[in-house]
């Protein structure tokens, strides 16, 4: 973890991980690591944004909190977020 803080490489894993939603157990500790990482893991906005179209209400929840620790792509991020304030 710090290697990727200190580099902001080596989320690959991750980031396949998050692809894989069918896998929930592996897609929920991605979704803790890019939040644990925050602006850190902002490479990892695209696919934690499409954990949002699993339907998968735990899923959903860690991608909106991972999403608001990385702080990147508001604009992107907050369109995609407002729909699970409501």
């Amino acid at each position: 973890m710090a290697l990727i803080k200190l580099t902001g490489e080596g989320l690959t894993p991750f980031i396949d991980a998050l692809r894989d939603t069918s896998n929930t157990t592996n897609c929920t500790s991605a979704l803790r690591v890019v939040q644990h990482l925050g602006t850190n893991a902002a490479s990892a906005v695209d696919e934690t944004l499409a954990v949002l179209q699993t339907r998968d209400g735990s899923l959903e929840e860690n991608a909106i909190i991972a999403l608001g620790s990385m702080q990147s792509q508001p604009q992107r991020c907050i369109p995609a977020i407002l729909p699970y304030l409501q």
